[in-house]
């Protein structure tokens, strides 16, 4: 059904409230592209060094982003875990274009000790509703992704992990400006390293950064009203006159001052791009493709379903239903027995 957005309550708090049974159209009149996909690279590009300029950018951050803290003996951190890196293909699903891509992570984390874990998601319908709340103010709407993200995040644990190292000599060759950071490192291979940071691969990194990026939101003047959901208030009227909501580490928000509110949250955790949602044109959040029309968005979920497997969610393939499966069965075709104790038990009149 279509939204009136000059009907919406002022008191956003109030509106969500009204997610269950909020309705907004999910119309798909156009084809969406854009996104990019990420592909496995293979042992033989690996071998031919094309990645090692992804590999040195990895390093970079973690080492500007201070995640491995001082050099420490084995028995001053609970475990002590071995790196390894990740290499793909990011390919740009509506040019084709592709580049290089590499990822260092935790490898073998196998503390069978119960540790917190939890790291919220919003809700598509609050993501609708906030989406509603920016049109009816004609908000401009901006996204953005954090540019390492975990790579940012303290760990906040009592007991440390320490990272075993290769050698600084074996890592990839560094430009000839290196980080400074990179001067407490010795040359011997697996020093161990204490984790400072919450490196890819760890099970407690992805809330330890959904953290952080919350801190950072309240100390702006934000309120988290549902999970990931924050909105910022008048301070004499108390509505609401921003909003940003976030997945892990993308984000996407309106008012009217949004690119300044993004500019401030980039001094708190480094921002990567920065996107305006234009009118006309496709924009995606997460798997959520966007075009907005002036106070109008037109929302679709189509390449996301298109790219789920269906054959590994329902392994065990339905019978193909029949016509003759439709018509009303014959009385001798079923036991009536026990029609009195089924209308019973569900309140079935008749």
């Amino acid at each position: 059904m279509p939204v009136d957005v000059d009907v919406i309550p002022a008191d956003f708090t109030a509106f969500l409230r009204m997610r269950e049974t909020a309705l907004m159209t999910m119309a798909t009149p156009m084809k969406f592209s854009g996104g990019t996909a990420q592909r496995p690279a293979t042992r033989k590009e690996i071998n031919s060094g094309i990645f090692n300029g992804a590999l040195i950018k990895e390093w970079a951050k973690i080492f500007l982003n201070s995640v491995l803290g001082k050099k420490v003996d084995r028995d001053e951190v609970v475990a002590v875990l071995p790196l390894s890196a990740r290499f793909t293909w990011k390919e740009n699903g509506e040019t084709g274009e592709r580049d290089t891509n590499a990822r260092v992570y935790f490898q073998g984390f196998k503390d069978p000790r119960e540790m917190p874990t939890y790291a919220g998601t919003p809700s598509i319908h609050s993501i609708y509703i906030a989406i509603i709340y920016m049109l009816s103010k004609d908000f401009p709407m901006l996204k953005a992704d954090v540019s390492g993200a975990f790579l940012q995040a303290e760990d906040v644990c009592d007991e440390k992990i320490g990272i075993r190292v290769p050698g600084i000599r074996i890592l990839p060759n560094f430009p000839d400006k290196k980080p400074k950071e990179l001067s407490k490192f010795t040359d011997e291979q697996y020093e161990i390293y204490i984790a400072d940071k919450a490196l890819y691969g760890g099970p407690g990194s992805a809330r330890m950064f959904s953290t952080k990026a919350k801190t950072k939101l309240k100390e702006l003047g934000f309120e988290e009203i549902d999970e990931s959901i924050h909105v910022q208030r008048e301070t004499n009227t108390n509505e609401v006159n921003a909003v940003i909501y976030h997945h892990v580490d993308d984000f996407e928000g309106g008012a009217m001052d949004i690119e300044e509110i993004f500019s401030k949250y980039g001094h708190r955790l480094s921002l990567g791009s920065l996107v305006r949602v234009v009118n006309g044109e496709v924009a995606k959040f997460v798997g959520i493709e966007q075009m907005r029309q002036g106070k109008k968005m037109i929302l679709s979920q189509a390449s996301f379903l298109n790219l789920l497997c269906v054959d590994d969610l329902l392994p065990e393939k339905k019978r193909v239903m029949r016509e003759e499966d439709m018509k009303v069965p014959e009385d001798d075709m079923i036991d009536l027995s026990l029609k009195p104790r089924y209308q019973s038990l569900i309140g079935t009149l008749g």
